[in-house]
């Protein structure tokens, strides 16, 4: 007997026949006929285009929502901007060029720590429709009294 070779006897046992070389209920499991692949394929893509519609929905809305608190945003801040301006008319001091002409108003609010002094004092303010002027009220918080310099 020659090494590498095996008995005749032996061979036949080795060898598969071709019904059990070619059975697809067991070889071919794994494999998957090419219009089972594309129908796979297709579905994946149909749930890729809604995932991405959807996606595209949300993005849709955030920016709607993003662009309305920044309007809101801008108004707040032009309210602010408006009232300072009018405290100054009011209550600055009339600031003048070389000439005497009126340049605008100045007037000097000393500096504040926004988050101490929202918890100090709670603001109120409403619009007086008849004397056509906004009404604002502080009044501290938590029976807390106001500084001797303030008073």
């Amino acid at each position: 007997m020659q090494t590498g070779t095996v008995p005749l006897s032996q061979a036949g046992s080795a060898v598969q026949s071709p019904a059990q070389c070619c059975d697809t209920t067991k070889g071919l499991r794994g494999l998957e006929r090419n219009i089972d692949k594309v129908k796979r394929l297709e579905r994946e893509l149909g749930r890729y285009r809604k995932k991405v519609a959807d996606q595209q929905e949300e993005h849709d809305k955030l920016k709607r929502d993003l662009q309305l608190l920044m309007d809101g945003n801008r108004e707040m801040q032009q309210a602010v901007d408006a009232i300072l301006a009018e405290t100054a008319v009011k209550y600055g001091t009339v600031q003048r060029d070389a000439d005497g002409t009126v340049m605008g108003w100045n007037i000097s609010i000393p500096c504040m720590i926004v988050d101490e002094t929202l918890k100090r004092y709670e603001i109120r303010a409403r619009r007086d429709e008849p004397t056509d002027s906004y009404q604002i009220g502080v009044i501290p918080k938590g029976g807390c009294e106001p500084d001797a310099e303030q008073v």
